[in-house]
């Protein structure tokens, strides 16, 4: 596809007779050139989305962290205990792994599209004046915050008093205290799953947390975070959304090495748990950050 268009004109100028075969020419050199113009273009755009999207604070640190995807199979975990049993064993195992810093256990992550959703509501909305509303919601089982470098703002994380014998809690971002008290302090004020209807116990915020948005430039959403040892006591029965199917969720965790040489950990870890648990897409968070990039900037181009 290389040509010298200085030799082109002037062989086209000596074939005067054959007025075809230079058009023809002529419109390759044109099309060529057009081709080149419209990949230069499109180049300086995604360059230009790629610094943008840089630029975007996504509320957490992915450097020094991994993810890892799972799915627990039904026959081997049927109950909560089972289930239980497992994150335990994870969370326990991993932490005591040199140079692992915070694991966790979660049902979404932030350097992912996964973002479950519940409506919500406040206390002190009568039910005649409430109005649907939903925010993205992480039931979290260790230390996700610690694990994602997430920034607490105000009020504390969770504990592993946070149990199903405790006082239900939740924890906020930032965009969510905001919308939902205005002007106030989120700590010590309480809301629950669903509309004012439903007969729940109320769930005391008990953190203030920095907004994650991952990985695009748009406003932050509200979301609430939830200890995973308290579905039951907090929405009445299970899961918001009555999610069904195998138990599954995310490992997340922080270590101060490099996170591809803690991948083998991670696995060889998991394996002594259950040698028969694949895990799912284990990476650093970095990785997962840039593919996500790219993926938005594609579909904007």
């Amino acid at each position: 596809m290389r040509i010298n268009l200085i030799e082109s004109l002037k062989e086209g100028a000596q074939i005067g007779g054959n007025s075809s075969h230079t058009w023809l020419r002529s419109a390759l050199v044109v099309s060529e050139v057009a081709i080149a113009l419209v990949l230069l273009t499109l180049s300086g755009v995604f360059l230009r989305s790629l610094q943008k999207m840089q630029q975007v604070d996504p509320g957490f640190r992915a450097d020094h962290a991994l993810i890892a995807g799972f799915q627990l199979p039904l026959a081997q975990y049927p109950a909560t205990a089972s289930v239980g049993a497992f994150n335990r064993a994870v969370i326990d195992q991993l932490s005591s792994k040199p140079g692992v810093t915070a694991v966790a256990i979660t049902n979404a992550v932030a350097a992912s599209d996964v973002s479950p959703r519940s409506a919500f509501t406040v206390e002190g909305v009568s039910a005649d004046h409430w109005k649907l509303k939903f925010a993205a919601f992480t039931s979290v089982y260790g230390d996700y915050f610690g694990a994602m470098g997430i920034p607490l703002l105000e009020g504390r994380t969770f504990t592993i008093h946070d149990d199903s014998n405790a006082p239900p809690v939740v924890i906020v971002n930032q965009s969510m205290a905001r919308d939902c008290w205005p002007g106030q302090s989120a700590i010590g004020k309480r809301m629950h799953v669903g509309n004012p209807r439903k007969e729940l116990p109320w769930a005391a915020v008990i953190g203030v947390v920095a907004d994650t948005k991952m990985p695009r430039d748009v406003p932050s959403i509200d979301q609430w975070y939830t200890p995973m040892d308290q579905p039951a006591t907090l929405y009445g029965s299970g899961t918001p959304g009555n999610l069904s199917g195998p138990p599954s969720g995310y490992i997340t965790m922080r270590s101060a090495l490099d996170p591809q040489y803690m991948i083998q950990t991670l696995r060889s870890t998991i394996a002594e748990i259950d040698p028969l648990l694949a895990l799912q897409e284990v990476r650093p968070v970095t990785d997962a950050v840039l593919q996500l990039r790219h993926r938005d900037i594609s579909t904007q181009t």
